[in-house]
């Protein structure tokens, strides 16, 4: 089996860094209207329910707010380059023509399309937080937080099941 390099390590580690101060910057932001804090704002999908939400939140849950959806743009780079080397490892462990090296490759490939919608998605919530209430920032944020936690679900649910596949390989 193929060792697994320092960099890749050093980049999951940081991947987890930045989960780990987005949460903390999170606290602040899960209100009634937020349950789910940034999260509930992504989703929002709706003017409305992203006024609810901005109304929720004080002055300071706002800045939190801003600093999160920056530090997120960090993130993205980190998750993609993160998920796409493991799913294209997964991939690569099966014979070129099997349905789960072709799975796992489009899903490499398309991982991008999730950080592309996030980063989108950011740019729709940014102008959200920053008075440009409009409803089309808010459908354009919804559905693309929709589009994003799909195909990262859709990856995720590769690198378990492909994963598991790949271990009972071995044994």
């Amino acid at each position: 089996m193929k060792r697994i390099s320092l960099s890749v390590w050093l980049l999951v580690a940081l991947t987890l860094t930045v989960i780990a101060a987005i949460r903390v910057l999170d606290t602040p932001l899960r209100t009634g209207a937020a349950p789910q804090g940034i999260v509930s704002f992504e989703l929002a999908g709706h003017l409305d329910r992203a006024r609810a939400i901005l109304t929720a939140w004080n002055p300071r849950a706002k800045i939190f707010a801003g600093i999160s959806l920056g530090l997120d743009y960090l993130f993205m780079l980190l998750y993609g380059l993160v998920l796409w080397w493991i799913i294209r490892a997964l991939a690569l462990r099966f014979p070129k023509g099997s349905v789960f090296y072709a799975v796992g490759l489009f899903f490499a490939a398309i991982i991008w399309l999730a950080v592309a919608a996030d980063a989108l998605e950011n740019y729709a919530l940014i102008r959200l937080l920053t008075g440009g209430l409009e409803v089309s920032w808010a459908r354009l944020a919804g559905f693309s937080a929709q589009l994003k936690f799909a195909i990262v679900g859709l990856g995720l649910l590769y690198v378990l099941v492909a994963g598991m596949f790949v271990l009972l390989r071995r044994k």
